[in-house]
């Protein structure tokens, strides 16, 4: 059965559309039971088998009474609380290098690799939107034991002298003391 649009016209009698709306809810019933498994005797085993989302160009309003809603903005799922306040619920890389989402919480991470004590700069993956809570660095070797500690200082960058860092990279300062096992640090951002 196909869906036939635009039933009834402004010009038709009932008679003439019962049959195609009829069609119609006919073919709306079928496809709600291809895209849900309804079990009533189990609750329990009734779920979404598939959805799908329209691409919304910005927030929709949430009704009244509601603790939140899906929608796809641009491509990438959100969840909009009752607060009105945006969540991702997908987006991310994986990888030695990369960030994921987590609700309202974007965490990085990534290697730098210096094998001689040293200072620099390194770009998150993708840049917070609204702010960067905090960076931490953890050295890392290879081979044997190192005999000596490393120092992984993490300075977060602030712009025009204000305390807000920015939401694009950090600077740091390794040092790996007076043993050359150490090949470098592992980091890690957290923010929104």
């Amino acid at each position: 059965m196909v869906y036939n649009q635009n039933i009834p016209q402004l010009n038709n009698t009932i008679a003439e559309t019962t049959v195609p709306i009829q069609g119609n809810f006919t073919h709306l019933q079928t496809a709600i039971n291809l895209e849900h498994n309804f079990n009533a005797s189990n609750p329990s085993l009734t779920y979404h088998k598939k959805a799908s989302m329209s691409n919304l160009g910005g927030s929709p309003s949430l009704p009244a009474g509601t603790n939140g809603m899906y929608y796809v903005s641009g491509g990438n799922a959100m969840f909009l609380d009752n607060s009105g306040e945006q969540c991702k619920l997908s987006e991310g890389t994986t990888g030695t290098g990369g960030f994921q989402w987590i609700g309202k919480v974007l965490i990085q991470w990534g290697f730098v690799s210096k094998t001689s004590t040293g200072s620099g700069t390194t770009s998150f993956s993708t840049a917070f939107p609204t702010a960067c809570f905090n960076v931490s660095g953890t050295p890392t070797y290879g081979g044997t034991v190192p005999s000596a500690r490393a120092i992984v200082s993490i300075q977060r960058i602030t712009s025009g002298g204000s305390a807000t860092p920015t939401t694009s990279q950090f600077k740091w300062y390794f040092d790996r003391g007076s043993s050359a096992q150490y090949t470098g640090f592992y980091w890690m951002a957290i923010g929104n």
